[in-house]
C-alpha cells in the first residue's frame, strides 16, 4: 500500500493511500462469493452464481457499496498504521471514496491528530525491587503445614474453652430490626455453621462469637455496613441474639503419608520432599508474580507520570463511553440496570463518572505514551504476532476459532487487539530497562516473554488464519 501525509497545522493532517488492484479483487471476490452461497437464485446452486447475474440483479453500485465497506476500515487502520499516526476521533473522508473492479482505491482522508510530545527518557528505569527472588525454609514448612489443615477433618472440643478462630460452630440466631421498642425479628435460623476466621460473617459478628462456650447465648447490636449486600440490612441497626450449640476443632493429617491416603495418590506426589518442592516452585510463581506486577507500577509511574503531555478532552470521552458500556453490559448480565444500581448504592451515574475519570485519564495517558514509544522504537506488527495473540484470546475466553473469524470482521475488536500486541512490545522493551536494587551501571538483562507461545489452536484442528482487516497477510507498522 501507497501511502502519504500532508501536514495541514499542528493537529491536523492529510493522509492519502492507495489500495492496490489485488486487494479491491479480493474484496469483491468477498462480496461475489458471500451473495452467490446465500442467495436462492432458481437456476443455479448456491455458491455457483455466475457474477453478471449478480451484478443484474443487485446493481454494480450496491455491490461497489459492499466491497468498499469491507475493504475500507482495513486499509484505513494499516495506513495510518504504516504513518504511526494517532488520530483523534473519526476520520473526514473527502471526498468520499468510489470503488471500481479492476482499479486500485484512491483514498484522502483528514485527520485531527495529537500534538507532538516527547516521552520521558527510558533507557534506564531505576527501582528499589529485589531482582532475586529467594524462598525460605520456613516458607515453604509454613504453607506444607497450610497444606495439612485444609485437609483437616472437624472433630469436637473436649476442653473446656471457647471458640477459637479456625473453629467450626454451630449457632442458632435471631436478627431484630428496628427501633427498640417496635423491633420485629427479620431472620431466625436454628443449627446454622460458620467457620471462624473464614470471612463467612461479619467481623463484628464473629468478634461477638469468639470466646463464647456450648450453651452460651450473647444478645449484641451492630449497624451494618453500607455496602452490605442485603439492602433490606444495609446501613441499618440490629439486635443479634446468638445461642452456640457446639464447637468442632480442626484436626489435620499427622503425616504426609496420612495426607496422600485422605487426598489421594493421583494428586499429590508419594514423596514428600517433591511435595516440599511443588511448594517451593509455587511459592516462587507467587513472588514472581508479585514482583513483576511491582515492575509494571515502576515502570508506568517513570514513563507514564513522567511524560508531560495535554490529554485531548475528546479522547477521555470516548473511553469513558466504553467504559460505561462495558458497566451496563456486566450489570446487566446481572440482572440488573445501571439506573437501579445507583439507586442502590446511593449515588448518581455522575458521581460514577467522576470516581472513573482518574483511572480513565492514566488509561488514555498510557496508551499515548506507549504507541509513541512503539512508533519511536519502529517496532511491528507481524502476522504471527496477531495469530498468536487471536489464539491466546479465543483461549482465555473459551471460543472457537470460527467465533474469533466473526470477530476480526470487527474493526473495533481488532483495535483492541493491535493495541494489546502494541502494550505487550513496548512492556517489554521497558522490561529490559528496568534497573533493579543494587545495580548501579548496566540495566537488567532478564528479559521476560512478551506473551506465553500458544502452543494450541482455539477448538478446532484449523488454526487462526490472519488477516488484517484490508485483506492482507502481513501488517506493518
Amino acid at each position: 500500500m501507497e501511502t502519504s501525509v500532508n501536514r495541514i497545522d499542528e493537529e491536523n493532517l492529510e493522509l492519502t493511500f492507495t489500495v492496490p488492484e489485488e486487494e479491491v479483487a479480493k474484496s469483491f471476490n468477498k462480496i461475489y462469493q458471500k451473495i452467490s452461497s446465500k442467495q436462492s437464485i432458481p437456476g443455479f446452486r448456491k455458491g455457483k452464481v455466475p457474477r453478471e447475474v449478480i451484478k443484474k440483479m443487485f446493481g454494480e453500485e450496491a455491490i461497489a457499496y459492499q466491497a468498499l465497506d469491507e475493504l475500507l476500515p482495513g486499509a484505513y487502520n494499516a495506513a495510518i498504521e504504516k504513518e504511526a499516526i494517532i488520530p483523534i476521533g473519526q476520520p473526514e473522508f473527502d471526498p468520499w471514496p468510489t470503488l471500481e473492479e479492476k482499479k486500485p482505491l484512491e483514498v484522502k482522508v483528514k485527520l485531527n491528530i495529537l500534538p507532538d510530545f516527547d516521552v520521558v527518557d527510558y533507557s534506564i528505569i531505576k527501582t528499589d525491587v529485589e531482582k532475586d527472588i529467594e524462598i525460605s525454609e520456613d516458607e515453604i514448612e509454613e504453607a506444607y503445614n497450610e497444606s495439612l489443615k485444609q485437609a483437616s477433618d472437624y472433630v469436637p472440643v473436649i476442653e473446656d474453652r471457647g471458640a477459637q478462630e479456625s473453629d467450626k460452630v454451630t449457632v442458632d440466631y435471631e436478627i431484630k430490626s428496628g427501633e427498640e421498642d417496635d423491633a420485629e425479628t427479620y431472620d431466625k435460623k436454628e443449627g446454622v455453621e460458620f467457620h471462624l476466621g473464614a470471612d463467612e460473617i461479619l467481623p463484628e459478628i464473629e468478634n461477638n462469637i469468639l470466646g463464647m462456650k456450648p450453651s452460651e447465648n450473647k444478645t449484641f447490636d451492630i449497624t451494618y455496613p453500607d455496602n452490605y449486600p442485603n439492602e433490606e440490612l444495609a446501613n441499618k441497626k440490629a439486635s443479634i441474639n446468638i445461642s452456640l450449640r457446639s464447637i468442632m476443632k480442626p484436626s489435620p493429617p499427622e503425616s504426609y503419608e496420612a495426607l496422600v491416603e485422605k487426598i489421594g495418590a493421583d494428586n499429590l506426589p508419594k514423596d514428600e520432599e517433591k511435595f516440599r518442592e511443588q511448594i517451593k516452585n509455587s511459592l516462587f510463581q507467587q513472588k514472581r508474580e508479585i514482583r513483576d506486577k511491582e515492575l509494571v507500577r515502576h515502570i508506568v509511574e517513570h514513563v507514564v507520570n513522567g511524560t508531560d503531555i495535554r490529554i485531548p478532552q475528546k479522547l477521555i470521552d470516548e473511553e469513558m463511553e466504553k467504559r460505561f458500556k462495558y458497566i451496563r453490559s456486566i450489570i446487566e448480565q446481572q440482572g440488573n440496570t445501571l439506573e437501579n444500581y445507583c439507586i442502590a448504592q446511593g449515588i448518581t451515574e455522575e458521581d460514577m463518572r467522576e470516581q472513573e475519570k482518574p483511572d480513565i485519564t492514566m488509561t488514555v495517558k498510557r496508551r499515548l505514551v506507549f504507541n509513541r514509544i512503539f512508533s519511536n522504537e519502529n517496532l511491528k506488527i507481524l502476522p504471527h504476532d496477531m495469530e498468536m495473540t487471536l489464539q491466546r484470546y479465543a483461549m482465555e475466553n473459551k471460543l472457537r476459532t470460527s467465533d474469533i473469524k466473526k470477530l476480526m470482521k470487527d474493526e473495533e475488536f481488532l483495535f483492541s487487539i493491535r493495541q494489546r500486541i502494541r502494550d505487550t512490545k513496548v512492556m517489554t522493551l521497558l522490561r529490559n530497562n528496568i534497573m533493579f536494587k543494587g545495580e548501579e551501571a548496566e540495566p537488567a538483562t532478564e528479559t521476560p516473554a512478551e506473551e506465553a507461545p500458544v502452543e494450541e489452536t482455539a477448538s478446532e484442528d484449523a488454526p487462526v488464519e490472519c488477516e488484517t482487516g484490508d485483506g492482507t497477510e502481513e501488517e506493518t507498522e
